[in-house]
Order: structure tokens, then C-alpha cells, then sequence
């Protein structure tokens, strides 16, 4: 019947969204997470493999030098390891697309309206529409 409110619909119209909300926040959490990983040990790569010249300009001792290409040597393969650039890039990815696939189709005798999801809301960003 056109104008009649479904209720079992709207409730899983509400489950869906709750469940994308939350899978939509570990997405960006996990995104945030890689994001700051990856530049953190980008970081101590950089500062450690500038600083071996300067080490052998003012004649320290040649271990110090060596220390610190030793320690650029594991920073670059811990990020080779766990991967931190490729699964943020894969995480915010998926989170994208998770908001991009946030608005429902409107059903007949349903009204739409427009609200932020929180993880959207957070970040300033996105509408979604849902199902009233």
C-alpha cells in the first residue's frame, strides 16, 4: 500500500545505516592510524639518513655514522612490512567508497531526509540521506 510507513523496513533501514556508520568510523580509525605510522617512520628516516654526512663532516666515530644507517636500514623494512602507505591509502580508500554508497534508494510514501553521519560530522564533510 503506497503511503503506508513500513516499520520492520525503517528498522533495518536503521540497523544498515547504524552498521555503515561503524564500519565507516573503524575504516577512517584505522586510516588515521597507517596515516600517522607511515609519516612518523618516513620521518626518522629522513633526520637519521641526513644526519650520517653531518656525523662523518665533524669526525665522529665511525660507529655513530653506522649506527644510523643501520637504524634507516630497519626503519625501511619495518615500513616495507607492515605495509603502513599501502593500507592507509587502502583504508581511506574503502572508507570513500563506504560514504560515497551511504544513500539509500527512496522508497514510495517515505520521506528523505538529510542528516551527517558522525564520522562525517567529525571531519566537517559528506551529507547522506536516510530514510525517515
Amino acid at each position: 500500500m503506497v503511503g503506508v510507513l513500513d516499520p520492520v523496513a525503517d528498522r533495518a533501514t536503521a540497523v544498515t545505516l547504524e552498521r555503515l556508520d561503524d564500519q565507516i568510523s573503524w575504516y577512517n580509525g584505522k586510516s588515521a592510524i597507517n596515516r600517522r605510522w607511515h609519516y612518523r617512520l618516513k620521518v626518522a628516516t629522513l633526520i637519521s639518513a641526513g644526519v650520517i654526512p653531518v656525523t662523518a663532516a665533524v669526525g665522529s666515530p665511525s660507529y655513530v655514522a653506522g649506527t644510523l644507517g643501520v637504524f634507516v636500514v630497519i626503519v625501511e623494512g619495518l615500513q616495507q612490512l607492515f605495509q603502513f602507505h599501502q593500507n592507509w591509502v587502502n583504508y581511506r580508500g574503502t572508507c570513500e567508497s563506504a560514504e560515497a554508497r551511504e544513500v539509500p534508494v527512496p522508497c514510495p510514501g517515505r520521506r528523505l531526509r538529510e542528516r551527517r553521519s558522525p564520522a562525517a560530522s567529525a571531519r566537517g564533510t559528506d551529507r547522506r540521506t536516510s530514510v525517515d
